[in-house]
């Protein structure tokens, strides 16, 4: 056609690999199994999730029950590569077991966190799994007091509850999201685990069995929440 210019046709291999990065928000992946408030988790082998998002924390654990294998920061995300756990969350499940289930999933659950609070820290660190600050702003006070309570400073999962214990078939087969987790108060799971389920169920009586209850602490801790939010 007059006026009008051919282009040049592209032959041969490229000669320039052009790199990019596409924030997180904006890609979605097939594979996701999880999508809420900017944090993905998708599933990219049978044994392999990622976890992704903006507000997502990288931390390692020695939980006997759950892995995680490594995790990488960019500027829009991080990313947590974890060993996949089969089954469904115990919110799920909980109405659908019978009492000798129930026991059986409390009597598990008893043992795991029973080995994860005999980690201590002869330092008397206080933060988060990956030596970062306190993770919870009612806790930033505990420094300058701690040498006068007698509380002991255990390893802590921080956000204990139905939704973050995976089982399957009866049986506890691991616990996830542990960006909470750290050495903090004896009292701090408790009272956490407690604030945030409140009475809604029969939850509550396994609960107290899993760990030591510590109702004035819960109290305080009820109260500086509801004072603080």
């Amino acid at each position: 056609m007059p006026g009008s210019e051919e282009k040049p046709e592209c032959e041969g291999e490229a000669q320039v690999n052009i790199l990019y990065s596409a924030p997180g928000y904006a890609v979605l992946d097939p594979h996701t199994i999880y999508n809420w408030g900017g944090v993905k988790i998708a599933k990219i082998s049978p044994e392999v999730v990622v976890k992704y998002g903006p507000h997502v924390f990288a931390c390692y654990t020695y939980d006997p029950i759950s892995r995680d294998i490594d995790d990488y920061g960019s500027l829009y995300d991080t990313y947590i590569l974890m060993s996949f756990v089969e089954g469904q969350s115990l919110d799920k499940a909980w109405e659908t077991y019978d009492q000798a289930t129930k026991d059986r999933i409390t009597t598990q659950l008893k043992s795991y966190l029973h080995e994860l609070r005999a980690i201590t820290t002869s330092s008397g660190y206080i933060g988060s799994a990956d030596s970062g600050p306190v993770t919870d702003p009612m806790l930033e006070r505990y420094h300058t007091k701690a040498q006068n309570d007698h509380h002991r400073i255990l390893f802590t999962h921080g956000d204990f509850r139905f939704p973050n214990i995976m089982v399957h078939d009866g049986h506890v087969t691991g616990m996830v999201d542990w960006e909470y987790s750290g050495w903090y108060p004896e009292y701090w799971e408790f009272a956490r685990a407690l604030y945030i389920w409140q009475w809604q169920n029969d939850w509550i009586e396994s609960l107290v069995q899993i760990l030591h209850p510590y109702y004035p602490e819960y109290a305080m801790h009820s109260l500086l929440a509801a004072t603080l939010w």
